[in-house]
């Protein structure tokens, strides 16, 4: 039975993918994009960015913040999942071998990061609110017609994962955030949602979830 469960894990190890595996399709995206949007935003409204001052500091701070915090919460999620399923170390680390435990930490701090994500964007635009840069600026209606969709397609398919990707708001969100890689045995025997959203994509979060993002523009 001990050498059945060996088996296991060193089945479940040779599934898993390398902790670099394919993350220079990230790498290579980064280090062309970050420097290109900064660039932009020097161009287009350095006087603006530089000079003008929103929450007691520079706009260009809040674009950084703004800027650094997806990056930094991308990496985080990287490197647990990774982690976690090449070698359980955060179950190890955190949890004491405990999947539930270990998951609570990574959880809570990805929520956390997730959040920041809202509010870093939230201050920025706050910061550069009525600048001569904004395209919206005085053009209501404008906003109204770009707001609506966003609202409608992000708002359900927050509502299709609350409601199809498990039994509980825990749950449901605990998948969310990737539990998968946490008890990979468990997740790879259920079956493929295929209500709400996901019945016309398989890769809704990405597609339409985080789109509420682009709110604060």
């Amino acid at each position: 039975e001990d050498d059945d469960d060996d088996d296991d894990d060193e089945k479940d190890k040779e599934e898993a993918p390398s902790l670099f595996h394919r993350q220079w399709i990230h790498l290579g995206f980064n280090i062309i994009a970050l420097p290109a949007l900064i660039y932009f935003v020097n161009v287009t409204s350095a006087d603006n960015a530089m000079t003008k001052t929103g929450l007691g500091m520079p706009v260009i701070f809040w674009f950084y913040i703004a800027l650094a915090v997806p990056v930094i919460h991308c990496i985080y999620v990287w490197l647990c999942w990774r982690a976690e399923l090449n070698w359980h170390s955060i179950t190890r680390k955190w949890g004491g071998n405990n999947i539930e435990e270990g998951f609570e930490i990574y959880f809570r701090l990805f929520f956390f990061q997730f959040g920041m994500r809202f509010i870093s964007l939230l201050l920025l635009a706050i910061a550069d609110a009525n600048s001569e840069t904004v395209v919206l600026k005085d053009r209501i209606w404008l906003r109204i017609v770009l707001a609506v969709p966003i609202v409608a397609v992000g708002g359900y398919t927050m509502y299709s994962v609350k409601a199809y990707w498990g039994s509980t708001t825990k749950e449901s969100f605990s998948r969310a955030a990737g539990k998968d890689h946490f008890d990979p045995e468990t997740y790879r025997k259920m079956p493929m949602v295929t209500g709400g959203i996901f019945k016309y994509t398989s890769n809704g979060m990405y597609a339409f979830a985080l789109q509420i993002l682009w709110l604060f523009g």
